[in-house]
């Protein structure tokens, strides 16, 4: 069983990541993002399970390098897609694995020199023969 299929009521996550882009030419950029996600898992999940805080990995770090390419650059609206691939390195024991990540999004204008980025994110692990 993987702890990808209990993000229910055995365990939670959270994560938190930072991310810089370079536009290299008009509309690509080059950059990398990195991310860690903390896998919690709940008493009662370890109660039924003792010892699996030390088996399952509770931590997992991603470093991806990224290009992104925004396909015309609005004052307010600025539509762009990603893509990128770089390790995740897993505690106890998992291991290292490639993650792929792609997606669209858009930048707006909040005010003066002041974006939001809002996307959304498609990600994988592999090789998936791994992915136990």
């Amino acid at each position: 069983m993987s702890p990808w299929g209990l993000f229910n009521e055995d365990v939670a996550s959270l994560s938190f990541g930072l991310g810089f882009n370079y536009f290299i030419i008009n509309g690509l950029s080059v950059g990398v993002s990195v991310s860690d996600t903390v896998f919690i898992q709940r008493e009662s999940f370890k109660a039924r399970y003792p010892g699996i805080e030390t088996l399952w990995p509770t931590n997992m770090v991603e470093i991806t390098p990224t290009l992104q390419y925004v396909f015309f650059r609005n004052r307010r609206f600025s539509p762009f897609v990603y893509a990128g691939v770089g390790p995740a390195i897993l505690n106890h024991g998992a291991g290292t694995y490639g993650e792929w990540v792609a997606g669209p999004g858009a930048y707006f204008n909040v005010v003066g020199p002041l974006f939001v980025s809002v996307g959304v994110g498609f990600s994988g692990l592999f090789p998936t023969g791994r992915c136990t």
